[in-house]
């Protein structure tokens, strides 16, 4: 796959206004952008979601909601959104459980003669936040999940 970008720079004023140019109150959780057979899980306010490889799920607070957006359980990453009129659109990135690097000179140190080691991660997943520019991106390139 191959992107090709065209790209500006605009001041804060400018990035303001088109700020009203999106939808607000809004998040979105994206997946990743290997449209494989992956599948990733998560709770919205205790409602289990799940959406594909290549897919972004999308939810729209309404006015006096909050979301509750939990990924991995007690060990896991909790987000809590509330609903503000005209609040910018927040996006995040899902991730599992896996292996994680630890960086040289830790004490402990990491391995026996003290260079660098791979050391397991205990998170179940997190919600990883991702730049708006990136995410609404993302929402171009992706498809949306219901």
């Amino acid at each position: 796959m191959n992107l090709t970008l065209d790209t500006y720079n605009g001041s804060d004023t400018f990035l303001m206004a088109n700020h009203y140019n999106h939808e607000t109150s809004t998040v979105y959780i994206i997946s990743d952008g290997d449209f494989g057979n992956k599948t990733y899980t998560f709770n919205i306010t205790g409602e289990k979601k799940i959406i594909k490889s290549g897919t972004y799920y999308k939810a729209i607070l309404k006015p006096e909601e909050k979301l509750k957006i939990n990924k991995g359980g007690a060990f896991g990453t909790t987000v809590i959104l509330v609903w503000g009129e005209n609040k910018f659109c927040k996006f995040f990135t899902t991730s599992g459980f896996g292996l994680s690097d630890i960086p040289f000179g830790m004490n402990p140190a990491p391995t026996y003669n003290g260079g660098p080691g791979v050391g397991v991660s205990f998170s179940n997943g997190k919600l990883t936040p991702v730049d708006a520019s990136i995410g609404f991106l993302m929402t171009k390139i992706l498809t949306q999940q219901e």
